[in-house]
């Protein structure tokens, strides 16, 4: 079975789990309680977008804030001591199920509770940094979407090479507290390959931010790669207004990076794709069942390069082992 008709048949089988549910509900089943534990600010843009999508679709297989349901967001804005607080909080509410958004938000659950349900969404590779025991059959009380694998991190400088030759010289940019590592052996690896001399640049904030990309420019051959991170995405406004500032090539890991300025005047940049459509009718599923280890581990993404000097843009699946089955 083909991984998109896989896709389709999961999301099937997940709306049809959910409607009894959501008729049980109209009859009288108790309120249920949803944690949401969320990675950006409450004003960002894509975090707004994501929350109307999420509510809208629970709407549809009736559940409703207020009614048939309870919300709880908690808004970390790519803050670790947030993350943990947050955490802490939504734990103690005893919901029904938590949906954590971003790495940090899983890894800070994960030191609260191994029993409440969590549906993990945007996060990379979930059995290298031990939430599942493995995409098939996660185990324990977590599952979701792999975001994507950290082989991208080589992808990355690839496509910045090949949109900008002249490039010799990258900084990675990432901060240590929220970024996973596990993207730096690719990046060092395609590295090497490309010839290209890679400093590691961890951020904590705007300033040090500013250093990195202000150094990077003070010579011919630079460039910039910003790492997965819900701290880089939180941000990314003063990224992409330095490396507009100073004309450096970038590659961005997500969209929003794209969307929200970048790239203009033919500075390269990647944004990643992914479809989450089936995160509510997870969520349903996992008050249906107690069986979150027959839930599978499953994502899509697609990598987009765009430069507009060149008029080009390419697009590519990767493999990225997001399912265990083909």
């Amino acid at each position: 079975m083909s991984r998109m008709k896989r896709r389709a048949f999961i999301a099937m089988l997940s709306g049809a789990a959910a409607w009894p549910l959501a008729a049980r509900a109209q009859q009288g089943e108790r309120v249920r309680r949803i944690g949401v534990l969320m990675g950006f600010t409450t004003t960002d843009p894509e975090a707004q977008a994501f929350q109307r999508a999420f509510s809208q679709r629970l709407r549809e297989l009736g559940w409703t804030d207020g009614t048939t349901a309870r919300f709880d967001y908690r808004w970390a804005s790519g803050d670790r001591e947030r993350f943990k607080a947050y955490a802490s909080e939504l734990v103690a509410l005893k919901p029904d199920v938590i949906l954590a958004n971003t790495t940090p938000a899983v890894a800070a659950l994960r030191q609260e509770t191994t029993t409440l349900p969590i549906v993990f969404v945007q996060i990379t590779d979930p059995v290298v940094q031990g939430f599942v025991s493995n995409l098939a059959r996660p185990g324990g009380n977590m599952t979701g979407f792999d975001f994507v694998d950290f082989a991208v991190g080589g992808k990355w400088l690839e496509l910045l090479k090949e949109a900008a030759p002249a490039v010799t010289r990258v900084a990675v940019m990432y901060n240590p507290q929220t970024s996973p590592a596990g993207y730096l052996p690719s990046l060092r690896s395609a590295a090497t390959t490309l010839r290209v001399e890679l400093t590691e640049a961890p951020v904590r904030d705007d300033g040090e931010i500013e250093r990195v990309i202000t150094a990077m420019s003070e010579r011919p051959g630079g460039g910039l790669t910003v790492m997965a991170d819900v701290f880089m995405a939180a941000h990314r406004a003063p990224i992409i207004a330095l490396a507009a500032r100073h004309r450096l090539p970038v590659m961005y890991p997500r969209r929003i990076y794209v969307m929200d300025g970048g790239p203009r005047e033919g500075r390269p940049a990647l944004f990643v794709l992914h479809d989450n459509e089936c995160q509510p009718t997870w969520v349903t599923r996992c008050w249906a069942s107690s069986l979150l280890a027959v839930l599978d581990c499953v994502g899509s993404v697609r990598t987009v390069a765009f430069c507009p000097s060149q008029s080009r843009v390419s697009s590519t699946i990767l493999p990225s082992g997001n399912s265990s089955a083909s």
